[in-house]
C-alpha cells in the first residue's frame, strides 16, 4: 500500500515542463513511429538505442497525445509497478520488514523521485520488465501444473523479449540463464538437463530478438571518431566514451575504469539511501558498501550453489556497467538498486 501511495504521489507531482535534455529523443522517435513507422529522428535512423521505449510512448501518444506529462507519468507508473514486483522478489529471500524497508527507502529517495518525475529514459520500463522476468522465472520453475508452467513460461518469454527491446543490458539476463544451467550441471546433471529444456525456448527467443536488432544496417556515422553510435563492444574499447579523441584503451586502463565506476556507484547508492552524497576521500565510506555487496552476493551464490537466476543477473549487469567507458549516471544503477541493497543487508548480516 505504501508503494502504491508513493507511486500515486509521484504521478501527481511530476514536473510541469517540456523536455529539457537529450531524453526528448525518445518522444520524437515515438512520434516518428506514429507518423510514418520510421524509427529515428529527422530522417536519421536509430540503430543504437532499441525501439522498446519509443514504441511504448508511441502507444501512449496515440491515446493521450504528445506531451512531456504523458512520458514522465509513464515513468512513474513503471517505477511503482517495478517496486511492487521487486518487493515480491525480495520478501522471498528476506523478512517482509527488510523487503518493504528496501523498497520504500529507495522509492521515497529524492534521487529516484527526480529521475522518475522529470526525465524519460529506459531505466524504469527496463526495471519493471526485468523484475517481472526474474519473478516469473521462479514461478515458471516451481509451477506444479502444466497450465501454470505455460502461463509463467509465456510471461517470462514476453518479459525477456520486452526487456531486450527496451535496453540491450538484458544480455545479462540471457547470460544469467546460461550460467544457471552451467552451475546446475556441476551439481546435478539430470536437473541441469531439465532446466536447460525449460529455459531453452526463452534463451533462443532472446538470442533471436537481440540478433535481429544487432544485424540492422548501422546508421551513418556523424563523425569519423570511433565510439557512439557504435555497438557496446566498440564503445568499451575506447579510453573514454565522453572523449573519443583520446583513442583506444589499453589493458592497463581497465582497472582504473572499473575502480572509477565502483566509486561512482557507491556514491549514487549512498545518495539513494542516505539522501546525500559521500566524501570519496574517505576510502572506508566508499569501500564498505562495495565490500558488503560482494560478501552478500558471494554468500547467495554459495548458499544456492550458483543455481539462482537473480544472482547471476546482478553480476552480469554489474560487469557490463563496470566496464562502461562513459560517465556513470544514476539511471544505470536504478534498475538494480533494490538488489544491491539486498546484498548489502545479506553481507552485513552476522
Amino acid at each position: 500500500m505504501l508503494i502504491v501511495v508513493v507511486g500515486v504521489f509521484a504521478v501527481l507531482l511530476h514536473q510541469r515542463a517540456d523536455f529539457g535534455g537529450e531524453d526528448v529523443f525518445y518522444a520524437d522517435a515515438a512520434q516518428s513511429l506514429l507518423d510514418g513507422g520510421f524509427y529515428g529522428v529527422s530522417g536519421h535512423p536509430e540503430t543504437t538505442q532499441p525501439p522498446g521505449l519509443a514504441g511504448i510512448l508511441a502507444a501512449l501518444f496515440s491515446i493521450f497525445g504528445y506531451s512531456h506529462a504523458v512520458c514522465v507519468s509513464a515513468m512513474t507508473v513503471f517505477e511503482t509497478f517495478g517496486f511492487l514486483v521487486a518487493y515480491e522478489i525480495l520478501r522471498r529471500r528476506a523478512l517482509r520488514l527488510v523487503a518493504s524497508t528496501i523498497c520504500i527507502l529507495l522509492l521515497s529517495s529524492p534521487l529516484y523521485f527526480s529521475w522518475a518525475t522529470r526525465m524519460v529514459y529506459p531505466s524504469f520500463p527496463y526495471f519493471f520488465t526485468t523484475m517481472v522476468a526474474l519473478l516469473s522465472a521462479e514461478e515458471y520453475e516451481n509451477a506444479a501444473t502444466t497450465s501454470r508452467r505455460i502461463i509463467w513460461g509465456t510471461v517470462l518469454t514476453a518479459a525477456v523479449a520486452a526487456s531486450l527491446l527496451i535496453a540491450t543490458g538484458t544480455i545479462a539476463l540471457l547470460g544469467a540463464i546460461a550460467a544457471v544451467v552451467a552451475s546446475t550441471w556441476l551439481v546435478d546433471q539430470r536437473l541441469a538437463r531439465t532446466r536447460l529444456l525449460r529455459f531453452l525456448p526463452v534463451l533462443l527467443l532472446g538470442i533471436l530478438v537481440q540478433g535481429l536488432w544487432m544485424h540492422r544496417k548501422p546508421a551513418p556515422m556523424e563523425w569519423p571518431l570511433p565510439g557512439y553510435p557504435g555497438p557496446y563492444l566498440e564503445q568499451v574499447k575506447l579510453k573514454s566514451g565522453n572523449h573519443p579523441e583520446l583513442g583506444i584503451a589499453k589493458w592497463s586502463d581497465i582497472p582504473a575504469r572499473v575502480n572509477t565506476n565502483l566509486l561512482v556507484e557507491s556514491e549514487i547508492l549512498a545518495h539513494l539511501v542516505l539522501r546525500h552524497g559521500i566524501n570519496r576521500r574517505k576510502v572506508a565510506v566508499v569501500v564498505i558498501p562495495v565490500l558488503l555487496i560482494a560478501i552478500g552476493w558471494a554468500y547467495s551464490i554459495w548458499k544456492s550453489r550458483g543455481m539462482r537466476l537473480i544472482d547471476w543477473y546482478f553480476a552480469g549487469y554489474e560487469l557490463i556497467y563496470l566496464l562502461w567507458p562513459w560517465t556513470m549516471e544514476p539511471r544505470f544503477l536504478l534498475p538494480i538498486a533494490p538488489l544491491a541493497c539486498f546484498y548489502i543487508g545479506r553481507g552485513a548480516k552476522p
